[in-house]
């Protein structure tokens, strides 16, 4: 009885969601009856690089940071929130190939798991479910033409305000802890690159660095 009435809150769980894609009646049913619920620590991997998903998931709560690893060392992608983009691996969207990045969850994440079987039969006979897919794709294609506009163009200073933007943003706080070795893998420099340039942006009044936090100033543009 308990088991019957689990399935049954998870199923109405499934549909509040599902009715925020504002997707059909008759595919909202059968992503229920197809779908698995797969739920996501703080710090737990989604995926790592070179593992074979069998299905594609769509985010309905949470973010998620996308990385590539090589040589021991983590760069940071971007990021994924339920509010900005919904599916969150694309790689592997019509087969079943190995992801080559990683994803790490920010907060506690919440997503459907979907067979990879059906996607595309479903972008076939659903429009809505199709565009979809695609505005997916295409935030997942524009990330990574802003990703390497980042390391192409921009300074270590831009990319750094860059950086700690994104982390205030997500954190919704003008102030963060976060090690210099983080960063500096995130952004991929030395952690002696790190401190010297934020030594330079609080002498540009810029920012304050406290004992365990970087504190933005508030007329800082695109800062809130």
């Amino acid at each position: 009885m308990q088991q019957h009435f689990n399935q049954y809150c998870m199923k109405l769980t499934l549909k509040e969601h599902l009715i925020n894609f504002n997707l059909p009646p008759n595919l909202i049913e059968l992503i229920i009856n197809n779908a698995s619920v797969k739920k996501y620590k703080a710090g737990e991997y989604f995926f790592y690089e070179d593992y074979s998903l069998e299905y594609t998931s769509l985010l309905i709560k949470g973010s998620l940071e996308l990385y590539i690893e090589s040589n021991n060392k983590k760069t940071l992608l971007y990021s994924l929130t339920s509010k900005q983009v919904c599916v969150a691996s694309l790689t592997n969207l019509f087969n079943g190939y190995s992801v080559n990045f990683s994803s790490i969850a920010l907060e506690e994440c919440i997503l459907i798991a979907l067979p990879i079987r059906k996607i595309t039969k479903w972008s076939i006979e659903f429009p809505l479910f199709r565009r979809l897919i695609m505005k997916s794709h295409q935030y997942h294609y524009n990330s990574v033409l802003k990703v390497i506009q980042f390391f192409t163009d921009e300074s270590i200073e831009d990319r750094l305000i860059s950086y700690l933007k994104l982390k205030i943003s997500q954190q919704n706080s003008n102030s963060i802890s976060i090690p210099h070795q983080q960063i500096a893998n995130d952004i991929n420099c030395t952690r002696e690159v790190i401190t010297r340039t934020l030594k330079k942006l609080e002498k540009k009044n810029i920012l304050t660095r406290n004992v365990r936090s970087i504190s933005f100033h508030p007329n800082i543009e695109g800062v809130n």
